[in-house]
């Protein structure tokens, strides 16, 4: 018997976990596509934009934050790889979740690499 792991499920129990954290604040970001009288209209932040957006705060200094979700094994579209660059090249934090766990431990992982860098250390 195989069970089948949607992505709705893996977000909502990242919305649920991480929605347990006072500096952790998160969006859905719904995207897509939708036609009406024949007019194709696309939805959402911007192409490849995370599943998720939100910050993050650290010592009094909010952070962007982009968590994709995606199903075990799950891979980033071209679009996506594009949108994880632009974040993270502009100092944001972008984490690739398969699951809730992976999720948590990328916040935990960015409050402390971004304490570090506030304290003068680079990692």
């Amino acid at each position: 018997m195989t069970v089948e792991i949607y992505e709705r499920d893996i977000q909502a129990a990242i919305r649920i976990a991480l929605g347990l954290c006072p500096d952790v604040l998160l969006w859905r970001n719904a995207a897509g596509v939708t036609a009406h009288e024949g007019r194709v209209s696309r939805f959402g932040l911007a192409l490849g934009a995370a599943d998720l957006l939100g910050m993050l705060t650290v010592d009094g200094v909010g952070i962007f934050l982009a968590i994709e979700v995606k199903r075990p094994g799950g891979k980033l579209s071209e679009h996506q790889n594009r949108w994880r660059a632009l974040v993270e090249r502009r100092g944001g934090i972008y984490i690739l979740a398969h699951s809730a766990v992976e999720a948590v431990d990328g916040v935990e992982a960015a409050r402390l690499r971004y304490r570090l860098r506030m304290d003068g250390f680079q990692l």
